[in-house]
């Protein structure tokens, strides 16, 4: 399937690996994980990231970060969508909000700050990208299969064209 940016989205091999992780986080109030949504081919993730493994022990760390925050904020609109999680080689990590309504200003600020945190793995040959689609409060699952932040969407028409999820990481990416 390719998502409105060109991307691959789903890939078997890495969303096996990470199903029983992100089950822990879905019972975690008041965050609930519906999927996870690689927003790269399986050949793509295959040659960048070091192994299921290590994206799975990523992964939970950014669990962690999601529920901390979640934790941290008494008055969460019960709202859907998805965080999307870029790594670049050099471990270097960033983070982008799809939300709608979107989550309020500080909240939104004190989830890519943390998440961009987390200690990254390694990986090689540009970017390893990936989207957890969730509800904090009572959300419910956008109907939308892929994400479509704002920064991306910005990087788009910027660009007048469609481009692959590594060409668009890169344009949207801020340090």
């Amino acid at each position: 399937m390719q998502s409105r940016f060109g991307a691959s989205v789903p890939c078997r091999l890495a969303a096996a690996g990470l199903l029983v992780l992100f089950t822990s986080l879905a019972s975690a109030a008041p965050v609930k994980v519906f999927n996870l949504v690689m927003m790269q081919s399986e050949d793509e993730l295959q040659g960048r990231m070091p192994s299921v493994q290590a994206l799975s022990a990523y992964s939970a760390a950014v669990q962690a970060a999601i529920r901390n925050v979640a934790a941290a904020n008494d008055s969460l609109p019960s709202v859907g969508g998805f965080i999307v999680v870029a790594v670049r080689p050099g471990k270097r990590s960033n983070a982008w909000l799809d939300f709608e309504p979107a989550l309020p200003p500080g909240v939104a600020a004190a989830l890519v700050a943390d998440i961009r945190k987390v200690p990254p793995l390694e990986v090689q040959g540009g970017p390893l990208v990936f989207a957890i689609k969730l509800g904090f409060a009572e959300g419910i699952p956008p109907q939308r299969m892929a994400p479509s932040p704002p920064e991306w969407k910005a990087a788009t028409a910027k660009a007048g064209k469609p481009m692959d999820t590594a060409e668009l990481v890169e344009r949207a990416w801020r340090d």
